[in-house]
């Protein structure tokens, strides 16, 4: 992303980067959603600080198995947070349910981790709400928060700050 696309986003924190793409400091390409965490969420400042941050891990590893996983967890996050905002004016409660069963669930990492079993008990627990775009984005952020508190202790974020990174622009 170039500095004319670049969005404005006012920097809160000591982040450092004009732009979303390779931070030298924290050694993590940064897509837009985690430049903008970066610049206005001290806790993922410290995360990356501290070697722990999205994209991140302290131990090294060459499992091409657990590296493709590890790549494919922030694309699969985007997808189940991005898809009420992109379905927001043809919203379909069934086909956001199919689309949820059939296709997303398939992408949670079943593989050298317990991330599907979790995942699967905690929508026993917390099933999906599909009656609205705004339901069903904030069951996902909701659920996100869930896994990185009790599972990955990853920093959590704020309803406000995943509006900001996944619904920018548009009507709620």
């Amino acid at each position: 992303m170039d500095q004319a696309t670049t969005p404005n986003v006012p920097c809160r924190t000591s982040c450092t980067c004009p732009s979303p793409g390779q931070c030298d400091r924290h050694n993590v390409k940064k897509p837009l959603g985690w430049w903008t965490l970066c610049r206005t969420n001290a806790r993922f400042v410290q995360a990356w600080d501290e070697g722990t941050g999205p994209g991140q891990r302290k131990e090294q590893t060459q499992d091409p198995v657990v590296l493709r996983a590890r790549d494919n967890t922030a694309e699969t996050w985007r997808l189940l947070h991005s898809y009420a905002v992109e379905h927001q004016s043809d919203w379909d409660p069934k086909a956001a349910k199919r689309w949820y069963y059939r296709e997303w669930l398939k992408k949670v990492p079943n593989y050298g981790c317990s991330c599907q079993k979790n995942w699967i008990e905690l929508t026993k627990k917390f099933p999906p709400d599909f009656t609205s775009p705004k339901a069903f984005f904030e069951w996902s952020w909701e659920r996100h928060n869930d896994v990185s508190t009790h599972h990955s202790k990853k920093p959590t974020i704020a309803l406000e700050e995943a509006y900001a990174i996944y619904w920018t622009g548009e009507a709620k």
